[in-house]
């Protein structure tokens, strides 16, 4: 049975009492063992069988079949070395006894915990400092030698140990307890040793470490010695020469020696490029090397044999800017091996993962992983590594390699710094300063501009020139509209190389535009629309300006139907104003259209024209004498051009709207001026036009509604009708009519005559039966005109009467309201049972930064503002008070916060002051509460509520 492959607690005990069974072989049933029975035949078959009995790792054997009985049971093989480990165990405890030999009082420990490293499988052991074996006295802390051999782990050498402690299996008194003794090998310091402590439970334990649990049985075969003070120094003194101290690298002629071409080149500037060794071969010196002269050939005896491993960590510190500063190469990690009969050799491969390609400095560290002897230096050495001189391109330093060019034109690019580099992408040197060209390309491969005036210089120990002095000047930028992608090339005359690099050519800025149509301004009529205008906008060198660019108009004369008069460049460089434009002046008079930059105010264009002249001229002839109370009658007014042709296109055609209308007015006359006439096809008819009673000179003037420029005055003379004489025939009137003839006694109804020229106006005989309907119906007209008059007058005393009342009660509200202030006043400075209330809620109103109401509350406090805010009361929740908090608090949630800070002012004017706006409509800053913020170090944002008494009196009254 195989028991050396076991690897349970009690395998060492299995072990040693295996060896102490006899075992034969019984050939006829008797237990009488005699030569002849124990003979066998070596090469039989059977006896074959019986030597290989539980062999595991043999083929079983095909020509002999094993059948195992006991007590007329078959057993298998597992039951049978079962059933002899329970024999030997059973056998062990029954007649195998230690020896009590402890010479001092024993620590009991109870189930160690450790108990595989301790070697033991007893639940009970005793721990002495102190035995008595084989007539010998062994003590802790005694210096033993175990010879090689003893022991299982002891093999090739002797070792030397302290002893510790002497362990036994079982109380005092047990049978078949084992024995063993714990020793701490030379080179281990006390604190790695064994340890007898107590746990957290206050019981006795013990902790193993670093030494070693060894059988009784080396002393009893006399195998474990015990050691002089001298030897024990000696032996000291040979292990310390032994220690590991320091790392070497082995040098070219060493490394010949194992066939290793070359080693690293630590004492030379190598160039880019340059190939490491194959192998890179490192050593550990013992202590005892520096006291000796270093040999010229390899010796074995300089070279310290461990089984610990070695790192090699490669680092490269760059010379390049642009690189890392410090960044990791490679790592390497050797076992010690050996190569042509020596032994502790550290053989790295590093060939062909190290080649000295970036220029720089490369830092070799070697170190000893895992130290537990002995802490063994690191070495550390470098290999400096310089750039070619051979150039193999050119390229923008990495400052440079992603920054977004952008350039307008007519003004120079940044300066641009390039490198050269070798094949390795190392920065190497300018050999002089080349002659250098910039040009500036489309992708397509046009060029837009070349300057050959760029001014270079050479920087960072000649590895880097500076381009500066590129004016940017082109007229073909709209080649790259709208993205404005180009490319910049720096290149030179001398030499194969060249540098580009993405950017953007802008244009430059407004520098003057052209309109199109050039003769928009002719043929103007009032309310005419510009229907096509486009104006180009250009820099100083014919380039459309950038989308977005703004300008500014300025019009005389027109209305431009946008809300603001700021305009931007579109994506072709234009600004299209087509039907933009509206004449909103009258005929003859002067128009103008001003384009100013925006940014610079800069005026950029302007045009000035005149709207087409009109005249109004009368077509009917007027005489020049007229009888007073006649009427004009047919009179037709006409507007031409300058060349005297009617204007048809002058049409009252719009529906509602009298767009084209003629107005009658006189100074001395009640004319009634809202009358309007219309104009069709350039000619308007007045039917009548009434002249006055009253003799005299009489003018009266027609103008156009919309443009009263377009006007004439007619001059009639008026003279007093001729008398009418009565026949007898003439019927008998009533006294009124008689009273009202006696008044009109010198009135005569004209007979009319038409010649082909004028009106002439005559007696008529034939009139006189008419003449008394006449005469009442003038006088019912009268009568109703008085009673009209009358009725006017009473209506004018009425309002009158309560203009009168209006303004008493305007009166009793402004004294109510002065003395309502004034109260307000004596309450903030006298009323101290408010004030505490008070002072915390204009605390809480201010600390609401960035409000109306905060601003105003602190503009109140301050006697320097008085003129802004004398109309201002103040705030509505410092101005109006309840009885009770619990009918505060529902006023305040029915107000809300917004009405609660709105800002209470007297007048109209006080609160128009609070907040003014430019022509464009934006509130202007620099006036109102706005400038006052700013004066206190703060900003309003948001809207405010402002209440104006003024509007509560009038919606009262």
């Amino acid at each position: 049975m195989d028991l050396k492959q076991r690897k349970v607690d009690r395998a060492q005990i299995l072990k040693t009492c295996c060896s102490r069974v006899k075992c034969f072989i019984e050939t006829d049933g008797g237990f009488y063992p005699t030569p002849s029975k124990t003979d066998l035949s070596h090469h039989h078959c059977y006896t074959t069988a019986l030597k290989n009995f539980g062999q595991k790792s043999l083929e079983k054997d095909r020509d002999v079949n094993v059948e195992i009985f006991k007590d007329g049971k078959k057993l298998s093989l597992q039951q049978v070395e079962k059933q002899y480990q329970d024999w030997i165990f059973q056998m062990h405890n029954l007649y195998d006894e230690e020896s009590d030999c402890g010479e001092d009082e024993h620590v009991i420990i109870i189930n160690p915990s450790n108990k595989k490293q301790l070697v033991i499988s007893s639940d009970v052991i005793r721990v002495h400092r102190h035995i008595r074996r084989k007539g010998k006295s062994w003590r802790s802390g005694q210096k033993i030698k175990v010879l090689k051999g003893a022991c299982s782990g002891v093999y090739k050498n002797n070792i030397y140990c302290v002893l510790e402690y002497i362990l036994l299996e079982g109380f005092q008194g047990d049978a078949g307890g084992e024995t063993r003794i714990i020793c701490r090998q030379l080179g281990i310091s006390d604190e790695k040793g064994c340890l007898i402590f107590e746990d957290e439970d206050g019981n006795p334990a013990i902790d193993i470490r670093e030494s070693k649990s060894l059988p009784i049985s080396i002393i009893d075969t006399g195998k474990c010695l015990s050691v002089e003070t001298a030897e024990w120094i000696s032996q000291l003194e040979k292990r310390q020469k032994k220690i590991p101290s320091s790392i070497d690298i082995l040098s070219a002629s060493h490394c010949e020696e194992l066939e290793v071409e070359g080693s690293l080149p630590f004492d030379a500037v190598v160039t880019a490029g340059h190939a490491s060794p194959d192998e890179v071969i490192a050593v550990v010196r013992p202590a005892s090397y520096g006291s000796v002269a270093v040999s010229e050939k390899l010796d074995q005896k300089h070279i310290a044999v461990t089984d610990l491993d070695m790192v090699l960590e490669i680092k490269l510190n760059a010379e390049d800017k642009d690189l890392q500063k410090t960044s990791h190469v490679h790592s390497f990690r050797a076992s010690p091996s050996s190569r042509k009969g020596f032994r502790g050799l550290y053989i790295f491969s590093v060939n062909p993962k190290l080649i000295f390609e970036k220029a720089g400095e490369y830092t070799f560290s070697f170190h000893i992983i895992l130290q537990k002897e002995s802490d063994c230096s690191s070495y550390v050495n470098s290999v400096r590594v310089k750039a070619q001189s051979q150039v193999k391109r050119w390229a923008l330093v990495s400052d440079m390699q992603h920054a977004k060019l952008s350039v307008r034109v007519g003004s120079h690019f940044p300066p641009i710094s390039i490198s050269c580099y070798d094949v390795y992408e190392n920065r190497t040197s300018f050999r002089h300063v080349p002659k250098l060209i910039a040009k500036v390309s489309t992708k397509q491969g046009v060029i837009l501009f070349q300057s050959e005036t760029l001014k270079s210089h050479l920087l960072s120990k000649c590895s880097v020139i500076t381009a500066e002095n590129i004016l940017v000047k082109s007229s073909e930028v709209d080649l790259i509209r709208p993205g404005y992608e180009a490319q910049l090339t720096i290149c030179s005359k001398d030499e194969p190389f060249d540098v580009s690099v993405p950017c953007k050519v802008l244009p430059g800025s407004i520098d003057h535009l052209n309109a199109k149509p050039k003769d928009f301004m002719k043929h103007l009529l009032p309310g005419n629309v510009v229907q096509e205008l486009e104006l180009e906008v250009f820099d100083a060198y014919g380039n459309h300006v950038k989308q977005g660019s703004d300008l500014s108009l300025g019009v005389d004369g027109f209305h431009f139907q946008q809300k603001t008069n700021i305009v931007q460049v579109d994506d072709h460089g234009r600004v299209d104003l087509s039907g933009l434009l509206k004449v909103s002046k009258g005929y003859g008079e002067s128009v103008s259209l001003s384009v100013f930059s925006s940014k610079s105010n800069k005026l950029l264009f302007k045009v000035k024209s005149q709207i087409e002249k009109r005249m109004l001229r009368v077509a009917t002839k007027i005489p020049e004498k007229c009888c007073a109370g006649s009427q004009l009658e047919d009179v037709v007014f006409e507007i031409v051009n300058s060349d005297g042709v009617v204007d048809e296109t002058i049409d009252d055609n719009e529906k509602g709207d009298m767009s084209h209308s003629l107005v009658l007015k006189s100074d001395s006359t009640d004319m009634d001026d809202t009358v309007k006439y219309s104009f069709r096809h350039g000619c308007c008819t007045v039917r009548t036009i009434q002249l006055p009673e009253i003799e005299g000179s009489f003018s009266f003037r027609a103008a156009h509604s919309r443009f009263p420029k377009l006007n004439m005055t007619i001059t009639v003379l008026v003279e007093t009708a001729p008398e009418i004489v009565y026949e007898s025939s003439q019927p008998q009137c009533t006294a009124e009519e008689i009273s009202l003839q006696n008044n009109l006694s010198g009135f005569r109804i004209p007979k009319v005559e038409h010649d082909d020229n004028a009106m002439v106006l005559g007696p008529s005989p034939d009139s006189a039966k008419s003449i008394g309907n006449l005469v009442k119906s003038l006088y019912d007209e009268r009568k109703e005109l008085e009673d009209k008059f009358l009725q006017d007058g009473r209506r004018i005393g009425e309002h009158e009467q309560k203009l009168k009342t209006f303004h008493a009660q305007r009166l009793e509200y402004e004294k109510a309201l002065s003395e309502l202030q004034a109260s307000l006043e004596a309450n903030s400075n006298g009323d101290s049972s408010n004030s505490p209330k008070k002072e915390r809620m204009l605390g809480e109103i201010e600390s609401r930064a960035h409000t109306a109401a905060s601003v105003v509350c602190k503009v109140l406090k301050d006697k320097k503002y008085h003129d802004f805010s004398k109309d201002i009361l103040g705030v509505v929740a410092l101005l109006g008070s309840v009885e009770t908090n619990e009918l505060a608090r529902i006023l305040t949630e029915f107000l809300g916060e917004e009405q609660m800070l709105g800002v209470v002012c007297k007048s109209y004017k006080a609160a128009h002051n609070l907040e003014t706006c430019d022509v464009h409509g934006n509130v202007n800053c620099s006036t109102g509460l706005q400038a006052l913020a700013s004066a206190l170090g703060t900003s309003l944002d948001g809207r405010y509520s402002v209440i104006c008494l003024e509007d509560a009196i009038r919606r009262r009254m």
